[in-house]
């Protein structure tokens, strides 16, 4: 399992990640949304129960991996 599907099956431990990711770094909502290159209510939606979608998972994966949070 790879890719966007691993990424929806784990998205909790991913939350985690980027909270913590979020909070080591000092990061407002705003500009850990502007680093992974969504907006802030996309991020706000993650958090309030919604799943990265596909196309976003593509347009963003880059960033995901690079700020290594899967």
């Amino acid at each position: 399992m790879e890719g966007y599907t691993k990424l929806v099956y784990n998205f909790d431990e991913f939350l985690d990640k980027l909270s913590l990711w979020v909070k080591e770094n000092n990061l407002t909502k705003e500009d850990a949304a502007s680093k992974l290159g969504i907006s802030r209510g996309l991020f706000r939606f993650w958090f309030n129960g919604g799943v990265i979608s596909i196309s976003t998972y593509n347009k963003i994966k880059f960033n995901i991996y690079k700020y290594n949070l899967i």
